[in-house]
């Protein structure tokens, strides 16, 4: 892949900013009928509405300065009717690159308009993102550029702290047409954590959806 669109200069530090919460809502949502998963409501309130909820939670019970981007490819009216509600200023954006290439694609945008050190990244569609992650996994960043939690069962690398200077990498791999993400990931100094007592936590959308008979 060739695009003039991307670069591989990493945003210049701001000073304050420890770290950057990433909203990944790009997706096509396929399995749900091609609808923006972070519209969909979940107990009476949008996916994006229950993650960001959880984001202010993390960030205030440690004092973190921190900073929010949400990444949507579309309805971007929707969206930034439902940031308004919140009194933290909450950045929306949609991938650089067109053509709806992922969660890379995603995260490739945030590190691209952050300052903050680490970027701490979300799925839109976990509506009870596992408690205490952040905290957890920021003790490990002097230790790796990528810090990945591990459930009970698997990986869960959209929920990874990301340090922003990997962005010339992961432009190189977009380019190169390489978007899985963990693929990606493993190339790289790729701390693995334990988060086996957050399992249930980590839950999707389409696994609830499928259990209460909305799908």
């Amino acid at each position: 892949m060739n695009n003039p669109l991307l670069t591989t200069s990493v945003p210049p530090t701001k000073a304050g900013v420890q770290l950057c919460f990433a909203v990944l809502a790009g997706g096509q949502g396929k399995r749900v009928g091609k609808q923006n998963k972070g519209l969909l409501k979940w107990k009476s309130k949008p996916l994006v509405c229950h993650v960001l909820d959880w984001v202010f939670s993390e960030a205030q019970d440690i004092g973190l300065t921190f900073e929010v981007l949400v990444i949507s490819n579309d309805r971007l009216e929707e969206y930034q009717s439902l940031l308004l509600d919140y009194n933290y200023p909450i950045k929306l954006l949609s991938d650089r690159l067109n053509g709806f290439l992922g969660p890379l694609a995603g995260i490739e945008t945030v590190l691209s308009n952050t300052s903050a050190p680490f970027v701490q990244c979300l799925p839109c569609d976990c509506p009870t993102p596992p408690p205490g992650l952040v905290k957890r996994l920021i003790s490990y960043q002097d230790q790796a550029s990528i810090i990945v939690p591990r459930d009970a069962h698997r990986e869960q690398p959209l929920f990874s702290q990301i340090s922003r200077n990997l962005l010339p990498d992961i432009v190189k791999a977009i380019e190169k047409d390489q978007l899985a993400v963990y693929k990606w990931m493993k190339t790289h100094s790729c701390l693995v954590v334990d988060a086996s007592d957050l399992s249930e936590t980590f839950i999707n959308f389409n696994k609830i959806s499928a259990e209460q008979g909305l799908l």
